[in-house]
């Protein structure tokens, strides 16, 4: 059962991810690792491409089927380029063949990565980092105050 070998792939490289994961943190206390959550957006989209901007979700620009295994040895994709040609359309589409994400995909998923960044920045800053703040804060005031006695 191809779904289930899958998933169970998924899952090993997820908890071998995060063990990973907890291991840099053991190893850079100070840094903050930022994880963005693609899987969860990708079944949003899947379940509602319109809510994105996005006509279809299982069939790439160029027609071809996301379930294709060899799209390019489909006879009937060599001969419908789909959108391929029309650049008003190829927005409408998540995919641009059986696999890769169009331009306008690949825009949702860095918008919304560094909306994960933004979030995570704009969390309380840990009190390791506030000393930190504190000498930048300083350094522009003392500065501040070099300028305005030099003029």
């Amino acid at each position: 059962n191809i779904p289930n070998i899958l998933k169970d792939l998924v899952t090993r490289h997820n908890d071998l991810l995060e063990q990973e994961l907890q291991e840099l943190r053991q190893l850079f206390p100070e840094t903050r690792i930022v994880l963005f959550d693609a899987d969860t957006l990708y079944t949003n989209i899947q379940n509602d491409p319109n809510a994105f901007g996005f006509i279809t979700f299982d069939q790439g620009c160029t027609k071809t089927n996301l379930l294709s295994i060899f799209p390019a040895l489909d006879p009937l994709n060599l001969f419908n380029p789909g959108c391929s040609f029309d650049p008003a359309d190829q927005d409408k589409f998540f995919f641009w063949d059986n696999q890769h994400p169009t331009t306008a995909a690949h825009e949702l998923l860095a918008e919304n990565a560094v909306m994960t960044l933004q979030d995570a920045h704009n969390t309380v800053p840990e009190p390791g980092t506030l000393p930190t703040f504190g000498l930048l804060g300083l350094g522009l005031l003392l500065g501040r105050k070099i300028t305005r006695k030099s003029h």
